[in-house]
C-alpha cells in the first residue's frame, strides 16, 4: 500500500527529490468560493540535472463534506469554484528540470468536474526556461487537468489521458505561437 499524505506538502530544495508511489489526499471541507485555496503538492524550487521527479502517485480530491448549496451535478461558476489544485509547479529555472509521469489525478465526483468538489487544476504549471515534462498521466474528474501558464517550448505535455473536464489550457501571455510540445494526448 502507498503512503497517504493528507494536507499540503511542498518541495523547497534545489537538491533532487523523487516522489514515487505516494497518495496525496485532499479531503478538506471547503466553501463555494474562489478564495478557498488548497494545493496538495507545491514544487517551489527547481533542481538541476535530472531534476525533481513525481511518479506513480495518486492525487485524490475527496472532500469530507460538502457545503450548503452544493449539488454534485450542478455547474459552479469560476467565482464560486474553490481553488484546489493537485500540484502547482513554480517557474522552472534554466538548467533545472521536473518530470511528472505515470500519476493518477482524480476525484470522487464522477457526475460533474464543474461542481466545486473536484480539482480546479490537477496540475498548474508556471512554465519557465528549464525543462518541464508532464507525460503518461491519467486525469479524471478535474475541472482543468493541466493549466500551462507562461507556456514555452521547454514545457512538454505528452501521452496523457483525460476524462471529464478541460484537458489542457494554455495561459494568457504565453508565447505559444508555435505550440509543438503538446502531443499525443
Amino acid at each position: 500500500a502507498e503512503t497517504i499524505i493528507t494536507g499540503q506538502s511542498q518541495i523547497t530544495t534545489t537538491s533532487q527529490v523523487v516522489i514515487d508511489g505516494v497518495q496525496f489526499l485532499d479531503n478538506a471541507a471547503y466553501t463555494l468560493a474562489i478564495a478557498d485555496s488548497f494545493v496538495a503538492l507545491r514544487v517551489l524550487a527547481s533542481s538541476a540535472g535530472a531534476g525533481h521527479v513525481i511518479e506513480n502517485s495518486v492525487f485524490m480530491r475527496d472532500p469530507v463534506s460538502d457545503p450548503v448549496g452544493y449539488s454534485a451535478g450542478t455547474f459552479v461558476g469560476s467565482a464560486l469554484q474553490p481553488t484546489h489544485r493537485g500540484m502547482e509547479i513554480a517557474a522552472v529555472a534554466a538548467g533545472a528540470a521536473i518530470t511528472v509521469e505515470n500519476n493518477l489525478f482524480t476525484g470522487t465526483n464522477t457526475t460533474s468536474a464543474y461542481a466545486g468538489d473536484s480539482w480546479r487544476s490537477a496540475v498548474y504549471s508556471n512554465g519557465g526556461t528549464g525543462s518541464t515534462l508532464i507525460q503518461n498521466n491519467t486525469f479524471e474528474n478535474a475541472r482543468s487537468a493541466i493549466n500551462a501558464d507562461n507556456f514555452s517550448p521547454t514545457v512538454t505535455i505528452t501521452g496523457n489521458d483525460f476524462s471529464q473536464g478541460t484537458a489542457i489550457s494554455v495561459g494568457v501571455g504565453s508565447n505559444a505561437a508555435n505550440v509543438t510540445t503538446i502531443t499525443n494526448n
